[in-house]
Formats: structure tokens, C-alpha cells, sequence
């Protein structure tokens, strides 16, 4: 509801999505380059921050194994991005 009432108004949004939604490789849509800054093990994932192109941070979780400094696509699958309208509540 939130969302319809944001796209009639021209409301901006602010986009969001889980560290561990990210995939590496290529999708169909939302692709990025990422250059991989720090890599943390966790057990069974790493925690991994890295820089895209224009320059913004995203921090993200895979179970791939990657190092720091290299680079590598990530995918954002568009049913896994979370909508939020500025300015607009979404507590009820």
C-alpha cells in the first residue's frame, strides 16, 4: 500500500536488500561490479565489504571462496529488494 501511494505521489524510496540476497556471477538484471575490499571467514560463509563502481559500500555474505582485491560481478535479484517510501510509515 506504502509503495502504490509512493509511485502515484512521485515519493523517493530508499532501496534495501539482505547481505546474504547478493549472488556473484551474472544475472539477467541489477549486475554490478564489486572490487572485494575485506573478506571475513565466518565458519561456513564469509562476510565480505566491498566497493562497486560508483564508489558505494555493500556488505555481503556468500559461501564462495574469494580474497581481498578481487573483483567479481553481483548479482541483485530483484524479488529479494526491499522498498521503502521516504517519509511514508509502514508500522500500520
Amino acid at each position: 500500500m506504502a509503495l502504490q501511494h509512493a509511485f502515484k505521489n512521485q515519493i523517493n524510496v530508499n532501496t534495501a536488500i539482505r547481505p546474504e540476497d547478493f549472488l556473484i556471477g551474472q544475472g539477467a538484471t541489477n549486475k554490478h561490479h564489486c572490487k572485494v575490499e575485506m573478506v571475513e571467514y565466518l565458519g561456513q560463509n564469509r562476510s565480505v565489504i566491498g566497493t562497486l563502481d560508483n564508489m558505494e559500500q555493500v556488505a555481503f555474505r556468500t559461501d564462495e571462496k574469494i580474497t581481498g582485491g578481487e573483483e567479481l560481478e553481483l548479482w541483485l535479484p530483484p524479488e529479494r529488494l526491499l522498498i521503502f517510501p521516504k517519509g511514508v510509515s509502514t508500522n500500520g
